[in-house]
This record gives C-alpha cells, sequence and structure tokens, in this order.
C-alpha cells in the first residue's frame, strides 16, 4: 500500500497515537530539523541488520556453516567487550537465538548489531577459505565503513574514511546483491558531510535511550 510504501522510504512508521500527532503538542514540539542518523541506517532495522543476514545465509548455504555453530563458539571463545552483557557465555549466546534470525533483518538491537558485527567479521574470516567471492568483500566492506563510523563515534574526524568506505560498499551490495537495496543504502552516504552542513565538528547518533524514544519519534 501506499502508507507502507512511504514508511518504508522514510523510515519511520507512522502512528496516529504518537506525539506528533497532536496538532497541539507538535507545536509545543516543533520539527525543526531533520537529521540522517548512522544508528538507524545501519544498526536499528538498518543495513548492517540486513547484511548479517544476507552473509549467514550464503554462508549456511554454500558451507554449511549454521548460527547454531556460531552460537556455540561465541559461548566457548574468551570475548573481551566493554558491554557487559556479553561478558558471560549465556549473555553471548543470546545473540544467536533463533528469534533474532528469521526474516531479512537480524532482530536484535541496535547495540547488540554493533558488537555482534566485528566478532562475526571476525569469526567468518576464519572459516571462509574463499575470501575472494562477492559475498565476503561486500561483507568486509561494510565492516570497514562500521570502524570509520566507530573511531568517529569516538572522537575522530576522519570523514574521508568513512566516506570512501561507503562508497566502495555501495557499489559492493549493487553489484552483488541488486534489488536488495533499500533507501538506508542511499540515505547514509550523506552521514560524512552532516558536519559541513550542519557547520559542527561533533558527531551524534541516537543509541543513547535508543529502546525509550519509540513513542517520541
Amino acid at each position: 500500500t501506499r502508507l507502507k510504501e512511504t514508511e518504508k522510504f522514510f523510515g519511520f512508521l507512522i502512528n496516529k497515537n504518537c506525539l506528533f500527532a497532536d496538532q497541539r503538542l507538535r507545536q509545543l514540539l516543533n520539527l525543526s530539523h531533520v537529521v540522517i542518523d548512522s544508528t538507524h541506517c545501519y544498526y536499528a532495522n538498518g543495513i548492517a541488520a540486513q547484511e548479517m543476514m544476507l552473509m549467514m545465509q550464503f554462508m549456511q548455504s554454500k558451507h554449511n556453516i549454521t548460527t547454531d555453530l556460531l552460537r556455540q563458539s561465541i559461548r566457548e571463545v574468551d570475548w573481551k567487550s566493554r558491554d557487559e552483557h556479553f561478558a558471560s557465555p549465556s549473555g553471548r549466546s543470546f545473540l544467536f537465538q533463533p528469534s533474532f534470525w528469521t526474516g531479512d533483518l537480524f532482530k536484535g538491537s541496535a547495540s547488540q548489531v554493533w558488537y555482534l558485527l566485528p566478532w562475526l567479521h571476525f569469526h567468518l574470516h576464519e572459516l571462509l577459505t574463499d575470501h575472494t567471492c562477492p559475498e565476503w568483500r561486500c561483507f568486509a566492506a561494510l565492516v570497514n565503513a562500521h570502524y570509520a563510523l566507530r573511531a568517529i563515534r569516538s572522537g575522530g574526524t576522519n570523514y574521508s574514511w568513512l566516506d570512501q568506505s561507503q562508497i566502495e560498499h555501495q557499489k559492493l551490495f549493487s553489484d552483488r546483491y541488486g534489488e536488495a537495496m533499500r533507501p538506508k543504502h542511499h540515505l547514509r552516504l550523506h552521514l560524512p558531510h552532516l558536519p559541513q552542513i550542519y557547520k559542527e565538528k561533533g558527531y551524534s547518533d541516537s543509541f543513547p535511550c535508543e529502546k525509550k524514544h519509540q513513542s517520541y519519534r
């Protein structure tokens, strides 16, 4: 339907009960700017959540590497993480519960995608013998863009790294997956240019309180 297409394009669920549906509240909470957000472009139902699914589908169909196998592996590995939720074997294996790995997008939270993506990259690199296949090259380019974002989020200013890594990933994804391209693939290309547009040197995203601001959105 037209409504569903609009929601997909803009990345917003149109909810008649949300704050912006009330005309009086819209006057009090005036929406003056819309900023493209890396959290939603990449991690919260974003392109990273999508490509993790595509990569695991490839690994299972071509190499018989399943999420059950990875869940057992992540329990055994001594994974150092800043997030206390992943400090225990049970906390790490929670990332591979079956309900997360269904459909077109990884169903976990944005923070879970943030931490899981580099681990998945490392582990699949060890299991995969052919690192020239288009699926792996595309996934590796995605992880490179993730590292560029991580550096900026930690206070770095190398936006050219982010720009080049995204352009490379965009081409590889288009060549390999074609019709699976989503509006967020295009929107994220503007991220390196936002500091110039808004005359700011800082970086912002919506990771803080991600689970608590859905009604406001």
